[in-house]
């Protein structure tokens, strides 16, 4: 745990974060994203993709343990999330998600490289290859695994940490239907509740629960289109998770009530067997979904580095 910042209060101080800071996607759109920076660059970048309500915010305490481990986070709102005010709850088509992805890529890429720029003398710094985690959180492991799936040559590794693939509470069949119908009418832009966002299903730390019931940057509804296009995910995410090409950390909450931690533990035992990718399952069975706000935080950030510190090794000058 860093100094500071005591399990009794989940909300960060706002001095304690990092200034959100703006990227512009290719279709114009601009996205507001929280950056820490290593004490020396290693080489190495992570990416944080949130839940479907929360925001980088939520994570500070992560970020800040990756960082001083020696990585560069880059922590992205979601389009129309967090502090993105624009379109709330919105997104045109499902590939706008996977397109900004790969701006974040490139845009970590461009960081550290830059960074090692000095530490190259006369070697050529445009054959460096930095190491490149995606990491996603929740609903944000869903489109991790998606992303995975389709370009797996753009990243090193895969963090799927208490993912949405299998959740609890999904669309029946009809619903998926008129979801789908919907997608060319003048509903689809209308916001509707997202359900199953109760703070006592995210953790049953009681400070967290109040954290979250008046964080006013949490998303609480979305439009139709974007509830097809979380639909729409569902394929790619399992093929990501079951038949990942990439190394996979994944983790999982034995008490979940958001997602099916049984379900998604069975999809990947498989692989984890037979696979010779170093992948690894860390399962905490005393905690609720969010292990950011949970007691074993501690451990996870703990396993979660050695894990990254053996799948990506930071950059040697004398390599």
């Amino acid at each position: 745990m860093l100094p500071g910042h005591s399990m009794s209060d989940p909300q960060p101080a706002l001095a304690s974060l990092p200034e959100p800071q703006q990227l512009v996607m290719s279709d114009g759109y601009v996205l507001n994203y929280r950056l820490w920076q290593p004490t020396q660059p290693t080489g190495r970048a992570l990416i944080l993709l949130h839940g479907i309500q929360s925001h980088s915010g939520w994570y500070y305490r992560s970020c800040s343990y990756w960082a001083h481990q020696g990585w560069l986070v880059i922590a992205p709102d979601r389009r129309g999330s967090g502090t993105n005010t624009t379109n709330r709850g919105d997104v045109q088509h499902v590939e706008r998600w996977l397109f900004d992805i790969s701006a974040w890529i490139n845009f970590a890429r461009s960081l550290t490289t830059g960074a090692l720029r000095p530490s190259f003398h006369d070697r050529s710094v445009e054959s460096f290859q930095p190491q490149i985690v995606l990491a996603g959180l929740s609903w944000g492991g869903r489109l991790a695994a998606a992303y995975a799936s389709l370009w797996p040559e753009k990243i090193s590794a895969c963090m799927l940490l208490y993912p949405g693939i299998c959740p609890r509470i999904e669309p029946n069949r009809l619903q998926k239907l008129l979801l789908k119908f919907v997608q060319n009418t003048s509903m689809s832009p209308k916001l509707k509740k997202i359900p199953g966002l109760e703070p006592e299903r995210f953790t049953r730390n009681i400070s967290a629960q109040e954290f979250i019931a008046r964080d006013s940057l949490a998303l609480r509804e979305a439009t139709l289109r974007f509830f097809w296009h979380h639909h729409q995910l569902g394929p790619l995410a399992l093929q990501g998770l079951s038949h990942p090409q990439r190394p996979v950390f994944l983790a999982l909450a034995g008490q979940d009530q958001i997602i099916d931690s049984h379900r998604t533990q069975a999809l990947f035992q498989k692989e984890l067997q037979h696979s010779p990718l170093p992948h690894e399952l860390q399962w905490y069975a005393e905690a609720a979904h969010t292990i950011e706000f949970e007691p074993c935080h501690a451990l996870f950030l703990e396993q979660s580095m050695n894990w990254l510190n053996r799948v990506c090794p930071a950059f040697s000058q004398s390599a």
